[in-house]
This record gives structure tokens, sequence and C-alpha cells, in this order.
């Protein structure tokens, strides 16, 4: 089981709003991203909405895992309610 929390949710206030706690997470290799050839974005199944990113320290790994076992990921927590910018901690299950 693994903890994280996501990269990029800064300008995606309104996902995570719509977003709640226990919703399920695809995590799909972003074969386009400039930034990082082994970039993985975080899509909320239940809205179909880019939540954010994993983050980059951890990019190449997860874009390896995830194209050969099965896992299953849940926003554990979204986290600034109370101020600007708000956050996402996920859980990953690996199997």
């Amino acid at each position: 089981m693994t903890f994280l929390k996501l990269a990029g949710t800064k300008l995606r206030r309104t996902e995570l709003e719509e977003s709640r706690e226990g919703d399920v997470l695809d995590l799909v290799a972003d074969e386009n991203n400039q930034y990082d050839k082994f970039a993985v974005k975080v899509i909320n199944k239940r809205t179909g909405k880019q939540v954010g990113w994993i983050p980059n320290i951890y990019s190449e790994s997860y874009n390896k895992k995830i194209r050969y076992r099965k896992f299953e990921a849940i926003v554990k927590n979204i986290t600034g309610k109370d101020k600007d910018i708000l956050g996402m901690n996920v859980e990953i299950l690996w199997q």
C-alpha cells in the first residue's frame, strides 16, 4: 500500500472540489507530457476528470508499474479546504 500527495493540483481546484474521499482513481501514462516523459496522470473515474499527476520523483517507476501490475487507487483525502490551494492525498494498493 502506498500513500502520496498528487502534483499539479494548483490549477485543478474545480476538479478537486468535485472529488470525494473514497472516489476510485485511474493512473494513466501521459505520453504527450512535455515536461516528463514518464508522467502519469491521475483521473477520477466518477467524474472523468484529471485531478493531478504522480509526482515526478516517482513517475518513472509508476509508469512502468501501471503497465504490468494491477492496482486500486482511491482518494484518501482532500487537503487545504480552508485555504486557497487544494491538494489531494491518494492511496494505491498494488496487487
